[in-house]
């Protein structure tokens, strides 16, 4: 683990927080709607980035990873609709 995304050389982050040439790397649509021009969309990117999870959203998304994701993490509706389409 990276204390900073920026520090681990395999992710994209440089280039979309950034927009430092990455060989690998193309910007996906829903990156590219993020602003008009480069300098708007690196730097919602780096605000979408520096969000936080509130602690109980955080404990369900490790309880999900940790189980295998047995149990859904999501909306009721949306936990419905997964349960639907797996049976």
């Amino acid at each position: 683990m990276v204390k900073d995304p920026g520090d681990y050389r395999w992710a994209s982050y440089r280039a979309h927080a950034f927009g430092i040439n990455a060989r690998l790397w193309s910007p996906h649509d829903l990156y590219r709607g993020l602003g008009m021009n480069g300098k708007w969309r690196q730097h919602a990117w780096r605000d979408l980035i520096n969000e936080t999870l509130d602690i109980e959203v955080l404990a369900k998304v490790r309880h999900c990873a940790n189980t295998g994701l047995v149990l859904v993490l999501g909306t009721e509706p949306f936990r419905k609709q997964v349960h639907r389409l797996r049976n």
